[in-house]
């Protein structure tokens, strides 16, 4: 009895030894076994960007990612500088199996650092197929790649940049390994857009400094700093003639009639209507500041400066007028009709054309049309600079002689005021009998 009673005893001792050992390796993360290599994640800059555009702005990493990591990246901006319309995966998450990507953007207000916007994202590896990512883009080293818009005009401002940001240990972190204590790594160093290390034992901590001191947290395994962070920026062209909205001719006079008269090339020619002055002309194109440039509605409006009766350009309104276009085929002869509820200011038609076209004729004879054929495409520009516009009612608008098969592929218009109208259209193809 007294040795089943030992054996006992021992049997417990040697359960209990074994839990605990085994209980510590299970939870505590200096235990496990990965390598912890310095990597570098950088915001790239960007420089002489136009306003109103569109542009990639690439996040990279120096180094390969091992699989099983995850990052959260917190990024500061100013919601007035640009927009981040889309966050895309890059190559970095392809090469290490990456299948997960989150973010969102959130307004904030911090004096400090003149930011009004927060960039937050989470990416890594997700066990089920994460969200589905299939398209990668970007250079080698792209981690994610920030679609962005400029906004509508500088400010007065050069210089947009994006800081990494922290409010908490989780910001701008690593997370390596699996389970409910991942070791987590945080930052060695900030660098500022400008290239100069910031020391962050130099100075109180503050937000754009890196983690907090007492960071990793309590009862948190210590981890020596291990991630390098370099800041972005945005450089604008801050030469006058950006924000000189009208100027379509870069001769230095904007909103006159000659501006017109080149736009309205554009719209026919594409771009080589602008000579050597295109990212000028485009850069000024966007007559009516809502940030899109190339658009019938900057040419209508700019027809309205020229002619001297523009209001001041107003929010769109809630409905759109509308337009029907209707194509009939009489004896070699396309006749465009057309059914409109408010006056149109602008019609843009374009065709596909195999065969040839004769001059279009206009049955409005108060509007003016420019055309021109290329390969196998017929576009056709309605527009009159002053007072004149496409009647309210059900009228024929065109007719264009044509030899061969002749068909409308797109079309749009804008109203007198110079908001987009809702235009619909029949497309059949029209054969020469």
């Amino acid at each position: 009895m007294a040795l089943r009673s030992i054996l006992g005893i021992i049997a417990l001792a040697i359960v209990i030894f074994l839990s605990i050992a085994c209980g510590d390796k299970a939870v505590n993360p200096e235990s496990a076994s990965i390598d912890l290599h310095p990597l570098k994640i950088q915001i790239s800059r960007l420089h002489s960007v136009m306003m109103a555009h569109r542009y990639d702005l690439e996040i990279t990493t120096d180094s390969a990612l091992d699989s099983s990591a995850s990052l959260n990246l917190t990024i500061a901006y100013n919601f007035r500088d640009f927009k981040i319309l889309d966050v895309l995966p890059g190559r970095r998450m392809e090469q290490a199996g990456w299948n997960f990507l989150k973010f969102t953007t959130e307004a904030r207000s911090d004096s400090d650092i003149n930011a009004t916007g927060l960039l937050r994202m989470s990416v890594g590896r997700q066990i089920g197929g994460g969200n589905g990512l299939t398209e990668f883009s970007g250079s080698t080293g792209c981690l994610v790649n920030l679609v962005v818009q400029t906004g509508p005009d500088s400010g007065g401002e050069c210089y947009f940049p994006l800081r990494f940001y922290w409010l908490d240990c989780t910001d701008n972190s690593m997370a390596l390994g699996s389970g409910f204590s991942p070791i987590r790594g945080i930052a060695g160093t900030v660098t500022a857009p400008n290239g100069v290390v910031i020391d962050t034992t130099a100075r109180p901590w503050q937000n754009w400094y890196g983690p907090s001191p007492d960071c990793p947290g309590p009862k948190k395994p210590h981890i020596p700093p291990m991630i390098d962070f370099v800041d972005g920026s945005i450089d604008a062209r801050c030469h006058g003639y950006i924000d000189a909205r009208g100027d379509i001719n870069a001769n230095g006079v904007k909103n006159e009639m000659a501006d017109a008269v080149m736009f309205c090339n554009y719209f026919v020619m594409g771009l080589s209507a602008f000579g050597n002055h295109r990212e000028f002309s485009i850069a000024a194109s966007d007559v009516n500041t809502d940030g899109i440039s190339l658009s019938l509605e900057d040419l209508q409006y700019l027809i309205r400066l020229v002619w001297g009766d523009a209001a001041p350009f107003l929010p769109r309104p809630p409905a759109p007028g509308n337009l029907r276009l209707q194509t009939v085929n009489e004896m070699r002869r396309l006749v465009v009709r057309y059914t409109a509820d408010e006056n149109v200011g602008i019609a843009r038609l374009v065709f596909h054309l195999d065969g040839s076209i004769d001059p279009p004729g206009m049955i409005q004879n108060r509007m003016n049309l420019l055309y021109r054929t290329s390969d196998s495409t017929a576009t056709v520009l309605i527009y009159n600079i002053g007072p004149h516009s496409i009647g309210v009612g059900s009228h024929i608008l065109m007719v264009i002689p044509f030899h061969g098969t002749l068909t409308l592929e797109s079309a749009e218009a804008v109203d007198y005021q110079g908001y987009m109208i809702k235009t619909t259209f029949d497309r059949s193809p029209f054969i020469e009998k």
